[in-house]
């Protein structure tokens, strides 16, 4: 059994308060990634966890790159990612796009359009 030395461990609490602190920041990036609320929440409990594995991002943290901030919401995003593929798999190109260079062309397209869409609306499109 390792056991974790003090200054490791006032480290992770320090973490750990740093990232619930921005819980709510949080939520409000899982609700816009998830439209469904209990996948939200399962989401975040999800990402909640691994951050806990990643010891709340105490080791991997380097002050000199960037804000405690903006490293977290890139790794939550990331997590977040990890776990729709988990629950649902890589998103895959349908047979009909692969049957030309206009079919592709026009696909790439729409899923630009509704993703456009989907971020500049103030709730996102299901």
């Amino acid at each position: 059994m390792l056991t974790l030395s003090k200054k490791s461990n006032t480290s992770s609490l320090f973490f750990k308060k740093l990232v619930l602190k921005h819980l709510k920041q949080l939520e409000v990036i899982a609700e816009k990634r998830f439209v469904d609320p209990n996948l939200t929440q399962e989401s975040i409990m999800y990402a909640l966890e691994k951050l806990e594995e990643k010891n709340w991002l105490a080791d991997s943290y380097n002050n000199k790159s960037s804000r405690f901030t903006t490293y977290l919401i890139t790794v939550f995003k990331n997590i977040l990612e990890d776990f729709a593929r988990m629950k649902f798999g890589r998103p895959q190109v349908p047979k009909w796009v692969k049957a030309g260079l206009v079919n592709l062309i026009l696909y790439r397209l729409i899923n630009m359009l509704v993703r456009n869409l989907r971020f500049s609306c103030r709730f996102p499109l299901k």
